[in-house]
């Protein structure tokens, strides 16, 4: 008898140690956006939207010389494609990524568009 209450306390005690604690959200899921900073070495100002399988979001506009940081909704892990309008002149989408929620991307978007590039941020 002993035993069995030995090892019943053994059990109870490893498992304990991954319990939730007190003021845990039984509903938080995690992260749920993926950060886009991009980063605008073109001439022009560049409107951007972020393409997944199922939707495209409008993320804002870029001016030249700088960078900014956008939030979008992501839920799992899917590629990703960034669409890019310059105010003038043809339109091109990046390179696709495969990115999961909290994860950030570097979008560099060249002096020659053309050469736009999506990569994994650290």
């Amino acid at each position: 008898m002993r035993w069995l209450v030995l090892v019943v306390g053994v059990v109870m005690a490893g498992c304990s140690g991954n319990a939730p604690g007190p003021d845990a959200n039984p509903f938080d899921v995690g992260a749920t956006t993926v950060t886009v900073v991009v980063r605008n070495q073109y001439e022009l100002d560049v409107i951007l939207h972020a393409a997944g399988p199922a939707t495209t979001t409008r993320l804002g506009s870029v001016a030249p010389g700088r960078s900014t940081t956008f939030q979008i909704p992501w839920t799992r892990p899917e590629d990703l494609r960034i669409r890019v309008e310059p105010a003038t002149g043809p339109h091109m989408e990046s390179n696709a990524l495969t990115v999961r929620p909290g994860d950030a991307v570097i979008l560099t978007v060249a002096s020659d568009i053309g050469r736009t590039v999506l990569i994994h941020g650290r």
